[in-house]
């Protein structure tokens, strides 16, 4: 049996549900993904962020207390460091982080 072979609203009733199909599977991915990314937003809104604004108040507490030490929070760290030596810092946490 051809396609061809098929009257009208036949080929017609094949292709949209074929349609219907493509996009109940891509809805269905797309829900997928968001669901994922809602996750990483909720973790990013509530965890990493505590842990950024707790990091950023012991910073200014660290900065008002001892304005002469020059201190910067670490990249994927969120320690408070002296920044005399960044290149040895960046050595020593990327071994420490290795680990």
């Amino acid at each position: 049996m051809k396609l061809s072979d098929l009257r009208v609203g036949a080929r017609l009733r094949i292709g949209f549900a074929l349609l219907l199909l493509f996009s109940l599977v891509i809805g269905g991915i797309a829900l997928s993904r968001l669901s994922h990314l809602d996750s990483v937003v909720n973790r990013m809104s509530t965890e990493d962020w505590e842990k950024a604004r707790i990091a950023m108040e012991n910073q200014i507490r660290t900065r008002e207390a001892n304005p002469d030490i020059d201190l910067h929070l670490v990249d994927r760290c969120g320690h408070l460091v002296m920044w005399d030596a960044p290149e040895a810092l960046t050595t020593l946490a990327a071994t420490f982080l290795a680990e």
